[in-house]
């Protein structure tokens, strides 16, 4: 195993397998029911339970998103609730909440329940290869950091940092995929909805 960031890809393209439809975007509602994670917007909550997920889950922090995770699931199966902020004002605003959900699976998947500065970091790696893998990038050629916006459903900065992600990672081992990723890619070729 070569660092963190390859276990973490080993994990998310597992995830996709064994949780997702092969499809792109990923539906991030139909994954978090299949983890059995509740997602929960800031607009539907009454202004007092709003603020009392903010004080638990965020120190007084509003967030784009927190997790609260469970100790046993609760009486609809759900291990844990996601809470995002669907009151931001960004143009990119569907983009920006399906990263937030993404980074917040990754939390409640390692169970993570106060995050430290490095479990954030590594959460905004997760999303971004949740949302877009690197190999998919590289066997689908996309090369435009338009095109993965559009087909990945990504913020323009996770999607530029996605492009580069896979352009570093072309320019330093080539287009082969690494064995972890062979069998995502034959799953998702086989898969896939056209």
């Amino acid at each position: 195993m070569e660092n963190r960031y390859d276990e973490l890809d080993i994990k998310i393209l597992q995830i996709l397998m064994d949780y997702s439809n092969a499809h792109f975007p990923l539906d991030l509602y139909y994954l978090c029911e299949k983890l059995r994670i509740k997602l929960i917007s800031y607009s539907s909550l009454p202004k007092g339970k709003l603020e009392e997920i903010n004080a638990i889950a965020t120190n007084g922090e509003l967030k784009d998103g927190c997790s609260i995770i469970l100790g046993h699931p609760d009486e609809n199966g759900y291990l844990a609730y996601t809470y995002y902020n669907d009151n931001i004002k960004d143009v990119m605003i569907e983009e920006r909440i399906w990263f937030t959900i993404a980074h917040e699976i990754k939390h409640v998947v390692y169970k993570e329940i106060d995050p430290t500065d490095v479990e954030e970091t590594e959460a905004n790696h997760f999303a971004r290869m949740l949302l877009a893998p690197t190999c998919v990038l590289i066997a689908g050629r996309y090369d435009n950091q338009k095109d993965i916006i559009n087909k990945f459903k990504l913020t323009d900065s996770a999607s530029k940092n996605a492009l580069n992600a896979k352009n570093n990672r072309v320019n330093k081992y080539g287009e082969a995929m690494f064995d972890y990723e062979v069998d995502f890619i034959e799953w998702f070729l086989n898969n896939i909805k056209k």
